[in-house]
Formats: structure tokens, C-alpha cells, sequence
């Protein structure tokens, strides 16, 4: 048992120690330039590094590390050869220990080509910090301004010294109430830190800002995008929002005189929201639970469909609305495949995984790829983290075991840049005659219930005469029982409808005997001229045609 608990805590640190790696300490930051853009509701920040290879061998690789702030979460990093952002490194989350601040998060960039030791090389990275910006006050009348409070540092934080950095932010209005004046100068809406000289890992200087900021802060507290694949050709996108304004509340009630004569005043509140759609977009829709929002404008740009759309009121702090929106893809835009000698297709959804309003953070995203029924060796692929992935069968028209559903969710997410993922899976051509074949045999059960429907009398009412087995021969019989009885009321116009009748299915009784088609001819004949008055040898005459015609 002692031996079994040995190998249990040696395995254990194994995996720690694998997890939670020491990071090398072979660079150095010769010169790093940070600049925050703080003129909207999230912290956008671009990082220009200029890095030294101390270490006695190649490095591939870059540490950059993001310690926990006060107030915010970390949503993306992404590292680029230059700065005008040009070609992305690979970026990616790793675990490890330093000195740094328990939940300190670190980041692998790999570095555009190896670094030989002593060697310099430059490169950049982004980071977008969501939930950042504090309003404050936390409640403004309609008509005031809204002011929020930054909390960042001056510092660019590194695991590695650092000689000489700066950090530049830039705000949404030179109007600034308060900043931390701790090497800095403002000039107009730039306030510049540094620069600083040998700062060593780690190390930290906390700042402040308080500065007017009337960006609109629109966040989407959930949404909900699914994806139908239809191997007919179409590939149809449907989103499902819940907006929130998470600025400064609306303090007092709301005039619409007044929003209406401030309209040319810097507002934080937003009339519309704008989103970028695939260029090949069409059957455009925007709804709500009411029915269909009006306010909506769409235009057709080169490399994208831009769609402009506005709440059915305007979005205050505190506010929030639910809508949803959808378009149809030709499946040649985003569906690929490649088929195979002996086994089935395999087809290659590649399509954005996040929802197309740029500006905007989300703070929960679902997104459902439902594939058509038969798909099967379902996978997926993303060149970012996703935090869950869930299995789903949808059953909807025409189908049997139903449509599987591939379920991701992530948090925090922001659209710039877009983020594209792939869904794989296997299909064979075959599955798509299912829905043919059950049409058609849906139809002719139809039509077989229809058949037999109208060949069972299923009336409670007391049967009519039968005289013969045709039905033909039986309706004219029946027929002349409703003339002989016209006739004897004196209801000529009844009687003559009921011999017309007669006479016209008089063929088929003479093709059953040319005689006695003859003989009820004469009888017709005789009626016709006496049917004011008939005598009582017509009447038998009758009578005994009508038995000749049953027993033939």
C-alpha cells in the first residue's frame, strides 16, 4: 500500500512539475513602447518589443506575462512580425511559475525566426482587457457626460528586466479630472508614462485615470449562434443577442423631447450597432419577440456586407433588449470537401466563430454547428482556447434519428480580430435522397388512404337503393325511380332533369343489351309524351323493364 502511495505522489509531482515550468531568464527587453487606446469601453493594448537573447543558446520563444488586475479580464493576445500588424506568431496560453502574482497568466509568442544568443529582435503583440473601465459616477441624468476611471500600470509588466520602456494612452476626450502624475505629461487626449530606465522583472507602477468617456459600452451578456448546414446548397446563420448598456446608469426617467433636442450633444447612450457580414449574405432578417424591427439598413461593400441596425429605443446605462438576426451563405462559401475511393466524403465547414459586431464585448458566447442527419466523425479545430464543447441531436422535419449538433462555449470575447473555426465531418451523398424518398412515400400513403376512403361508406344514414352492381346501370335505375315520382306530383321540371339523366346512360344499358336498351328507348319515348298522364300499363311497363335490366 506504502509502495502504491509512493508512485501516486511521484507521478503527482511529475505532472506538476510538467505543468508548471520555471521559465528561462535569457532575455532581456531592451526597449519596450506600450500604447493603450482607452477611447472605447475596452483597453486595447499594442506592445512594441525590442528583446535581447542573453541566454548561451537559440531562443524560438517569448514569454509575455499578464498578472491580475483590480478590475478587468484579459479576452485575447496575439503577437505580429511588425507593427503594423502584418503577419500573426503563433500565440498561445501556457502555465508556469515565476515571481509573479498568483493568477498571473503567461503567453507563449513564438518568435518570427530563431534568435542567436546576444542577437537582438523585434516584434509585437496585442491585448484586449474587457470590463476595464469603471463609470463614476456610476449614475448620470440624461444630459450630463459620462466619466470613468482607468486602473492600469505604467509599467509594461515583464518576467525579464527591462532598460528603458514608455507607455503612451490615449483617451476618448482631453477632459481629464484626475491622472497619475508620476513621470507624465498630458497633451491634449495623450497622457505619455516614462520613459522609464532599468526596471527590473516584476516590477509594477500602479496608475489611475479619471477622463470623459462617452463611448457607447455595449456588451452582449449572452449570445447564441447557430449554424445549419443544408447539402441542397445553403448554409443558414442565426443569432440570438441579449444587449446590455454597462455605462454609467440612467438616473431619473427618460424624455424623449429632450433626447431629441440634445441629439448634436456627446451622449454615452447609442441608437444603432453595426455588424459585419460575410459578402455573400442575402435573406437578411432582423426580429424581436414583437415581430419584424424596421430600423434596420443593409449596403454591399467589396469584401463585406455591412448591416446597420437600431433597437426599437434608444440604449441608456442600465438598459438592456433581446433580438435576433440571421442570413443565408451559399454552402460554396464556407463548406469544402474532399472525397475519398471507398469511404464517404469528408467535408470542411471553415466559418467565424464569434458574432460580426467588431466593437462589441461578449461576455457569453454558444455557438451551434447542426450538421445534416448521417453526418458522422464529427471533429473540430480552433487556433484559439474554447472553454467547453457539448454533443446535441436536433430533430426537425423529415428526419428519423435526428441532426447531430456540435455545441462550443467560450467567455469574454471580443471581435477584433475575427476568429475562424473548422468543423470536419463525414457524409455520404446517399443520406441526401432520405428526404426525397420520404416525400414521395408520404404522398402515395396519402393518396392509397384516399382510395380506400372512398370506397368504405362509413355513414351512419340508412343505405340507398342498390339495383345492380354497376354503378352506372344503378344510377339510372335510381334515376328513373326520382322521374316516375316527379311526374306523379306534377313536378315536370324535376322529371325531365331525372330523363335527361337517363337518357344519357342509356348507352350503357344498350351495351349491356342492345334489346333492351330498345325497348326502354320506346318506354322513354312514351313517358315523355304522356307524362302529365301516365297510365297504369306504362307504370307496369315500367316495372317489368326495370326488373329485366337487374336480372341481365
Amino acid at each position: 500500500m506504502g509502495r502504491i502511495f509512493l508512485l501516486f505522489v511521484l507521478s503527482l509531482v511529475s505532472f506538476i512539475s510538467v505543468e508548471c515550468v520555471s521559465f528561462k531568464q535569457n532575455f532581456e527587453n531592451q526597449e519596450i513602447t506600450r500604447n493603450l487606446d482607452l477611447r472605447g469601453q475596452a483597453e486595447v493594448v499594442t506592445t512594441q518589443y525590442n528583446v535581447r537573447n542573453i541566454g548561451d543558446e537559440k531562443a524560438t520563444s517569448y514569454i509575455v506575462a499578464f498578472p491580475p488586475r483590480e478590475r478587468g479580464k484579459l479576452s485575447m493576445v496575439q503577437g505580429y512580425t511588425d507593427n503594423k500588424l502584418g503577419s500573426e506568431l503563433v500565440s498561445e496560453e501556457v502555465k508556469g511559475s515565476s515571481d509573479a502574482p498568483d493568477g498571473t497568466r503567461y503567453y507563449k509568442i513564438d518568435l518570427p525566426e530563431p534568435v542567436e544568443p546576444d542577437a537582438t529582435i523585434e516584434f509585437n503583440t496585442i491585448a484586449v482587457y474587457i470590463h476595464v473601465l469603471k463609470p463614476f459616477p456610476a449614475e448620470i441624468s440624461q444630459g450630463e457626460s459620462q466619466h470613468v476611471v482607468y486602473t492600469g500600470d505604467a509599467y509594461s509588466y515583464s518576467i525579464y528586466k527591462t532598460i528603458t520602456q514608455r507607455t503612451l494612452a490615449t483617451l476618448a476626450s482631453k477632459k481629464v479630472e484626475f491622472y497619475t502624475k508620476k513621470k507624465s505629461r498630458q497633451e491634449e487626449d495623450r497622457i505619455e508614462y516614462g520613459p522609464f530606465s532599468d526596471v527590473e522583472a516584476h516590477e509594477s507602477s500602479p496608475i489611475k485615470i479619471h477622463y470623459e468617456n462617452n463611448s457607447p459600452f455595449a456588451v452582449f451578456k449572452s449570445v447564441v449562434k447557430e449554424i445549419e448546414i443544408s447539402h441542397w446548397g445553403n448554409v443558414a446563420v442565426e443569432e440570438k443577442y441579449v444587449l446590455t448598456h454597462t455605462g454609467a446608469k440612467l438616473k431619473g426617467g427618460f424624455s424623449r423631447h429632450e433626447y431629441q433636442q440634445g441629439e448634436a450633444k456627446p451622449s454615452p447612450s447609442f441608437r444603432g450597432i453595426i455588424a459585419q457580414l460575410h459578402p455573400s449574405a442575402t435573406d437578411i432578417y432582423y426580429r424581436d419577440e414583437i415581430g419584424n424591427i424596421s430600423t434596420s439598413h443593409v449596403r454591399y461593400e467589396e469584401d463585406l456586407t455591412v448591416m446597420e441596425i437600431e433597437p426599437r429605443f434608444p440604449m441608456f446605462g442600465g438598459w438592456k433588449t433581446d433580438f435576433y438576426m440571421g442570413y443565408n451563405l451559399p454552402a460554396a462559401e464556407v463548406l469544402s470537401y474532399k472525397t475519398y475511393l471507398l469511404a464517404s466524403p469528408t467535408y470542411v465547414l471553415n466559418i467565424t466563430f464569434g458574432c460580426p459586431f467588431p466593437m462589441l464585448v461578449t461576455d457569453d458566447i454558444e455557438v451551434r454547428v447542426i450538421m445534416p442527419e448521417g453526418a458522422s466523425n464529427i471533429k473540430w479545430a480552433t487556433d484559439f482556447h474554447v472553454d467547453s464543447e457539448d454533443k446535441d441531436v436536433r430533430v426537425t422535419y423529415l428526419d428519423t434519428v435526428g441532426r447531430p449538433v456540435l455545441i462550443l462555449r467560450k467567455a469574454d470575447v471580443v471581435g477584433i480580430p475575427p476568429r475562424y473555426f473548422q468543423v470536419t465531418y463525414s457524409f455520404s451523398q446517399i443520406n441526401m435522397l432520405q428526404e426525397p424518398i420520404l416525400l414521395i412515400v408520404a404522398f402515395l400513403a396519402f393518396f392509397a388512404v384516399c382510395m380506400v376512403y372512398v370506397r368504405i361508406d362509413l355513414s351512419l344514414s340508412p343505405k340507398k337503393s342498390v339495383y345492380v352492381s354497376s354503378k352506372v346501370l344503378n344510377r339510372f335505375l335510381v334515376n328513373g325511380d326520382k322521374m316516375m315520382a316527379a311526374y306523379k306530383a306534377s313536378d315536370s321540371f324535376t322529371g325531365d332533369a331525372a330523363m335527361r339523366d337517363m337518357r344519357v346512360k342509356l348507352v350503357a344499358v344498350s351495351k349491356k343489351s342492345r334489346s333492351l336498351g330498345s325497348k326502354w328507348e320506346v318506354l322513354l319515348n312514351t313517358i315523355k309524351k304522356n307524362k302529365k298522364a301516365i297510365s297504369s300499363g306504362t307504370l307496369e311497363k315500367y316495372a317489368d323493364l326495370v326488373k329485366q335490366l337487374i336480372k341481365a
